[in-house]
């Protein structure tokens, strides 16, 4: 299993996504200070997750609200209309994707990332038996974004563990 001191703490963690969110969005996105002021809970949440798999496993998850998932989706793909679900799914999947590929180059090799997961209009998502390693809020605009990390526990098999 991975020391705690390789997995990437908050401030990495808002490091890749600020990469990945102006290389993306073309716009800045900054971490929170007041992490339990903007982590409170919201209806219409959108859930991405990527598994990793390999010298540490577990999970990486985003959430946000519809509302910026929507916004996330009409900036990637131009739209002005309403975005359907499809977009807004695949939008929010492939940051979940790419922030998840750049948490595990930080990993040791080998390891392998999962393909998004995405659940619209979710109030939860369970990880049994992970724990929490890292999470980190970050406010594009009026939209928060909060990013976690999750160790699969070694009894786990599902998430990679042992």
């Amino acid at each position: 299993m991975t020391s705690l001191a390789q997995v990437p703490n908050k401030e990495d963690l808002a490091e890749l996504i600020s990469a990945v969110w102006t290389s993306f969005m073309f716009e800045e996105i900054l971490p929170i200070e007041d992490e339990a002021a903007a982590a409170k809970p919201t209806h219409n949440e959108v859930l991405a997750s990527v598994s990793i798999m390999g010298g540490w496993s577990g999970q990486l998850i985003l959430a946000t609200t519809r509302a910026c998932g929507t916004a996330v989706a009409a900036s990637m793909f131009g739209s002005e209309d309403e975005v359907p679900d499809e977009e807004l799914a695949d939008a929010v999947g492939e940051l979940a994707n790419i922030v998840g590929g750049n948490v595990k180059s930080m990993l040791p090799s080998p390891s392998s990332l999962s393909l998004p997961q995405v659940v619209i209009d979710a109030h939860m998502l369970a990880v049994p038996s992970a724990l929490l390693r890292t999470v980190t809020v970050m406010a594009w605009g009026e939209h928060h974004i909060v990013a976690s990390l999750w160790e699969a526990a070694p009894s786990n098999p599902l998430l990679g563990g042992l």
